[in-house]
């Protein structure tokens, strides 16, 4: 991820893109999320707001299937999502996508992260 916090996905490549969080702006206390439910998704955009009907929605990941929390700089304050190659094969590149990771335990529907996604088609290996 980028310092402005675009994530930048590359086209037919396994990624991982992880999130480190903290508590605090200053970046001086770090949560520990063992047992948090997350979930990640990625939208297109429509006029630079994400399109929230269920044909925007372009990937989805949940800590059930796709999600995984371990150590970061902190106990339990990395979340890391895995996405394979087969997840984007049908995207179109471009900057069109908005993507958010959400805390979705009961009673606690709150973003930890949201931004920009960038989708880069790489020359072929």
């Amino acid at each position: 991820m980028a310092d402005d916090g675009t994530l930048t996905i590359h086209m037919t490549a396994d990624q991982a893109p992880y999130f480190d969080v903290y508590t605090t702006p200053a970046h001086t206390t770090t949560q520990n999320m063992t047992g948090y439910a997350l979930k990640f998704v990625i939208r297109r955009t429509v006029n630079g707001r994400p399109d929230q009907t269920a044909t925007g929605l372009v990937f989805s990941a949940t800590t059930a299937s796709g999600i995984s929390i371990g150590d970061g700089a902190g106990t339990g304050s990395r979340a890391t999502v895995t996405i394979t190659d087969a997840d984007i094969t049908s995207w179109t590149p471009g900057r069109n996508y908005k993507g958010a990771l959400w805390r979705t335990d009961d009673g606690s529907d709150t973003p930890i992260w949201d931004g920009p996604v960038v989708l880069l088609e790489a020359a072929a290996q």
